[in-house]
């Protein structure tokens, strides 16, 4: 019996918002040309109106702030003391940094009430679409942000396929996510997913296993399972 799905996929922080995800664009249509429906959603522009322009802007293109930006979604989704957060952002005073992240305030307040704030409306708004996937696509330092949504999402719906993939997924990076949270990770997308994602969608449809397809890495017997893609010779 067929399932009625829909897909939501996600471009989260950070990421400029001074274009789209050509990924998220692709996955979109590929969707739509199966015959499922989906939907895009740019939280990433969220933040910035919650965040502001300026500030929002360094977290996703300034390569110093690289680190600090995915610690701020990290401490949601490990908690501060394992990181020690506290001190670190007191180290970055140090750093040739923007001057608002010199300030240990501004940045803690970002950490201990924008994120846990945009991350449960977040959360809210994909719900309101009852997907059936939700998909995350990472290609700068977007991991830490959709892993702390997925983990809200798993926590409301335990059964609610989570797929990923992106630059920030490709390769043993991928693997190795799979791997290490596969309570949150059903599938990870590795390289291209113009084709893998076609036959997982024909998969998830009729309620068929979705292990196996080639390119995609999936977690059983205690380990990161991926079955290699088709190499032709010419």
């Amino acid at each position: 019996m067929k399932r009625q799905p829909k897909v939501v996929l996600l471009t989260m922080p950070w990421t400029t918002t001074i274009q789209p995800s050509l990924a998220v664009g692709i996955l979109t249509a590929i969707c739509k040309e199966e015959g499922v429906p989906a939907v895009s959603l740019y939280p990433n522009m969220d933040m910035t109106a919650t965040l502001g322009f300026e500030a929002a802007g360094d977290l996703a293109v300034n390569r110093n702030l690289y680190g600090l930006s995915e610690h701020l979604f990290a401490c949601d989704l490990f908690g501060r003391e394992p990181l020690c957060s506290d001190e670190y952002i007191e180290t970055l005073a140090t750093d040739d940094l923007p001057k608002r992240f010199k300030d240990a305030a501004f940045v803690r307040h970002i950490r201990d009430e924008v994120v846990p704030a945009f991350l449960d409306a977040t959360m809210k708004r994909v719900l309101e679409h009852k997907p059936s996937v939700v998909g995350f696509s990472a290609t700068f330092n977007q991991i830490m942000s959709g892993l702390s949504l997925a983990r809200r999402l798993k926590k409301a719906l335990p059964d609610l396929p989570i797929i990923a993939g992106g630059a920030s997924y490709d390769g043993d990076m991928g693997l190795e996510y799979q791997r290490a949270l596969p309570d949150l990770l059903d599938h990870v997308f590795i390289g291209e997913a113009d084709d893998s994602l076609r036959e997982y969608l024909a998969r998830h449809v009729e309620g068929r296993p979705t292990t196996g397809i080639p390119g995609v890495a999936w977690f059983a017997e205690a380990r990161c399972l991926l079955c290699p893609r088709l190499r032709w010779r010419i």
